[in-house]
């Protein structure tokens, strides 16, 4: 519970920026709830000398508008394309539940934030102590950058969740081997494998450690 009170807190932070950088919507009826009533709320838990300047050109250039025209142009998850799926289809989910507004892209890499702060408690919890988790969840949710970046529309904070769920998940079976905590290493690694390839090049070097660290159980892990 205390986990998910710190998740909600690092949205109503990242939801004063995106307000505070894209100002409020008007539609659909969730999106201006949120941004013109409870906003101003959330505008409050911010420390005074916090501010976030205005971007008069949303998603001019670069990924978070090539991440738009892909997620727009997508017909099947796992259709030939330049860009891995994961985050296209969250966009593109976002962008549903927004009316078709560009600032679906924003939702999308705010989600990935929120899913970090709570990656972050589960991995916190497993190698230290459920309050260390706590406490690493905290910093992560109220810090600056992370804050600043999470409601721009870039892919980076899906990524940085699905890290965490993997080495998380790693730690996990590294512990104790068992067909379910394989399963769910493969399924959270593979979510990693399709919003960046390149979690391979930590995936695959974190499997052979585990795998040979202890040869008397290599079989039972492989």
């Amino acid at each position: 519970m205390a986990a998910l009170l710190i998740a909600a807190y690092g949205a109503m932070l990242r939801l004063d920026a995106f307000v505070g950088k894209y100002g409020p919507l008007d539609r659909p009826a969730w999106a201006r709830v949120a941004t013109l009533r409870v906003a101003p709320f959330a505008r409050q838990l911010r420390p005074s000398h916090v501010r976030w300047g205005r971007i008069a050109q949303p998603y001019v250039g670069g990924d978070p508008y090539s991440y738009l025209e892909h997620a727009r142009e997508m017909t099947s998850f796992y259709q030939p394309h330049v860009r891995e799926p994961i985050f296209l289809a969250t966009t593109r989910l976002a962008l549903w539940t927004m009316d078709g507004q560009d600032a679906g892209v924003s939702l999308a890499s705010a989600a990935g934030s929120l899913l970090t702060i709570f990656a972050t408690y589960l991995l916190g919890a497993a190698v230290v102590s459920p309050a260390g988790g706590l406490i690493a969840a905290a910093v992560y949710a109220i810090e600056y950058d992370s804050i600043t970046w999470a409601v721009d529309g870039w892919r980076d904070d899906t990524f940085s969740g699905f890290f965490v769920l993997t080495v998380w998940a790693l730690v996990r079976f590294r512990e104790r081997a068992s067909l379910g905590r394989a399963l769910a290493l493969g399924l959270i690694g593979g979510a990693a494998c399709l919003t960046r390839l390149t979690a391979l090049s930590f995936i695959l070097p974190a499997l052979a450690w585990i795998l040979f660290e202890r040869r008397a159980e290599g079989r039972r892990r492989l």
